[in-house]
């Protein structure tokens, strides 16, 4: 692979630290103390409009007091600051949603939660409580592009059911099944389809803290899917904390390895060949690195995605209850 094609895959799939950090003097809220990793799904990088933001809440604040409207539709999901559990909160969090002032209702959790908030409803997050300042709130908020799959707004209009259709909290955000022998902390995943929208998006947060390849095979999809790699010092979220090599390419036949050891992400556009993605080194095993999928796509059983292997399917490890 020439110099110069490895130049035109940087600029066109990868954005580090460097183009992908939304700077703490910029953060709309000063509780964020430290930068927030930010994806932009801009018309140079995926196309469809809206974001992604990854940061850290260090102190209690309350949002939006008198209610925000929420012009477009955005998945927030709020879980632990310690890459070794997210699922474990070290605090409380209190979340409105309604269509109106009049029939908002307030959920509070003491454990990692996602919710859905659909265009045009009122909403507010009010972190009330953190046990320990060394574990901040992470805290992920996806806001839909106008170029992307938008919501069925319908689903706001009948809130007879209650608003906690929106949420999902405890083990519902557990993923199904352990992807690998080396994963040995708990992995996040939530699929729109569980709040009842029609956009279809999948993510996943998986802490890495054992060397090893987790995706061994190239392969490209049919949907647009973010790879992205952070750390999970919540002081320095664009400090990776370890090497991973990734490799992608237009031409099977001319795959090209990116080597990094800062923050992240690959925009693998649709057709775009992907893989092995091998974690050479982590430093801490205290601190892991995040592999965090953001696929728009359904759940894995979507019968419109489609995954082409290089050299076949890869046989899967037995997971270690069957050995």
């Amino acid at each position: 692979m020439s110099g110069s094609k490895y130049l035109e895959l940087l600029a066109k799939y990868v954005r580090d630290t460097d183009k992908a950090v939304l700077p703490k003097e910029r953060n709309p809220f000063p509780q964020m103390k430290t930068d927030t990793f930010r994806l932009t799904n801009d018309a140079g990088f995926g196309g469809l409009g809206g974001s992604v933001d990854w940061a850290y809440i260090h102190e209690p604040v309350n949002m939006f007091p008198q209610l925000a409207v929420s012009e477009k539709a955005r998945y927030v999901t709020i879980m632990g600051g310690s890459g070794i559990n997210y699922m474990e909160l070290h605090g409380e969090v209190e979340i409105t949603l309604g269509k109106s002032r009049e029939d908002a209702k307030t959920f509070k959790f003491g454990e990692a939660v996602a919710f859905y908030v659909g265009q045009g409803m009122l909403y507010n997050i009010n972190v009330t409580k953190i046990d320990n300042k060394s574990c901040p709130i992470h805290f992920n908020e996806l806001i839909c592009g106008e170029q992307g799959p938008t919501s069925d707004n319908d689903i706001t209009k009948d809130s007879s059911a209650g608003y906690d259709k929106y949420f999902a909290s405890g083990e519902a955000l557990w993923a199904k099944g352990q992807p690998h022998h080396e994963v040995v902390y708990p992995v996040m995943q939530t699929n729109n389809n569980i709040f009842g929208s029609k956009e279809k998006i999948r993510r996943t947060w998986m802490p890495v803290s054992e060397p090893h390849v987790l995706a061994e095979h190239a392969h490209f999809h049919n949907y647009l899917e973010y790879i992205v790699f952070y750390g999970s010092d919540p002081d320095n979220i664009t400090d990776l904390g370890g090497i991973v090599e990734f490799t992608i390419g237009e031409d099977k036949d001319n795959l090209t390895m990116f080597r990094i050891d800062k923050s992240t992400i690959f925009c693998v556009s649709p057709g775009l060949w992907h893989s092995p993605m091998d974690f050479v080194k982590i430093n801490d095993k205290s601190k892991p690195i995040v592999f965090c999928e953001v696929s728009y796509t359904g759940g894995f059983d979507d019968p419109t995605a489609k995954t082409e292997w290089l050299n076949g399917p890869p046989q899967m490890p037995p997971s270690p209850a069957a050995e």
